[in-house]
């Protein structure tokens, strides 16, 4: 953790807080002060995602397993709506760290003489 030893002059309630390296539970909890109701909590945790990785974002939207699982935790409470929002982005990059290996992985497997004679084997 790293702080300022500089007081900084009171920032205006419209700008846009952002704090690079800071803990997700931090991050919440500075959201949770600032004058944000209860019921709109989760939505603006997903607007500030879908304004810092629009990409992302975007394919959480539009893909059949997460859209719905999206739409879930934003009707969701604080805490449980938060939550879900975290798996589903942390899933989401996962399943894009992933995407590159597995299309590598099955070129070679096609090739592979072993999975030929498993194929075989099975029909």
């Amino acid at each position: 953790m790293s702080g300022d030893l500089v007081r900084h002059p009171a920032p205006e309630r419209s700008a846009e807080i952002i704090r690079h390296g800071e803990a997700a539970g931090v991050a919440a909890q500075r959201l949770l002060q600032r004058s944000v109701e209860t019921e709109q909590v989760v939505a603006e945790c997903w607007d500030q995602f879908r304004r810092r990785s629009p990409q992302d974002a975007k394919a959480i939207s539009a893909d059949p397993r997460w859209g719905p699982r999206l739409r879930f935790a934003l009707a969701q409470p604080p805490l449980p709506g938060y939550k879900e929002l975290m798996h589903l982005i942390a899933e989401r990059r996962a399943s894009a760290k992933g995407l590159g290996r597995a299309d590598r992985d099955a070129s070679s497997a096609l090739a592979s003489p072993k999975k030929i004679l498993e194929e075989a084997r099975i029909a």
